[in-house]
């Protein structure tokens, strides 16, 4: 693997570190406190817009709209999977961020549910029938 493709793994996971391995998601808009408070919040079609709203807009408004990042199971899940697959690079830190991730995702496991399994970060909207 060229040195560029490493410095560009090396700057991206630094870059996830500084965040606390969390982010933002595309239909991540009923996490906002500011919108937890509105009356029609309960309401399916006010949320499914906000969502589509928020998700479709140009301009990130998660800071305005106290939108919290958060951590995402399946991205830690890959990047766990990528870290393995990469493992003979000889990465800086390669075995604690491979522990680091098993330990994020026994963390994020559902709670209360007998089996493994992950869900999303934030409460989601369907489309209503």
């Amino acid at each position: 693997m060229s040195n560029e493709v490493q410095a560009i793994i090396l700057k991206l996971l630094a870059y996830c570190r500084a965040n606390d391995w969390a982010g933002y998601d595309p239909y991540d808009a009923l996490n906002s406190r500011l919108f937890e408070a509105l009356p029609f919040f309960g309401l399916q079609i006010p949320r499914l817009v906000l969502t589509q709203a928020l998700k479709r807009s140009p301009v990130n408004f998660r800071r305005l709209y106290a939108d919290p990042k958060a951590e995402n199971p399946k991205a830690h899940r890959v990047v766990f999977s990528a870290l393995l697959k990469l493992s003979a690079l000889d990465l800086p830190d390669h075995e604690n961020l491979i522990s680091l991730m098993v330990d994020r995702l026994i963390a994020l496991r559902s709670p209360g549910v007998s089996c493994w399994c992950w869900g999303y970060s934030f409460p989601w909207q369907g489309v209503p029938l």
